[in-house]
């Protein structure tokens, strides 16, 4: 895993969580059909992956780990 950027003066609001993973490569089809199959709403461009969840809540582990195991990422949250 390796630092892409850093975001100072990023504020977050309580009511939603945020998720960026960035891959090296371009997101594969492996990827979007594990994403197709989560609750989460999300969006692929290139090689990143945006994710936010509404609410107090956070993605799965489940779907968080696999994600992690597929390809290297970094997580923003």
């Amino acid at each position: 895993m390796r630092i892409e950027s850093v975001r100072q003066g990023y504020d977050c609001e309580h009511s939603s969580v945020s998720y960026e993973f960035v891959s090296e490569h371009r997101i594969s089809d492996e990827i979007k059909d594990i994403l197709k199959g989560s609750n989460e709403s999300y969006h692929v461009t290139g090689n990143r992956v945006t994710m936010e969840v509404k609410g107090e809540s956070y993605i799965s582990d489940a779907l968080q780990d696999m994600l992690l195991q597929k390809m290297p990422l970094l997580i923003y949250e």
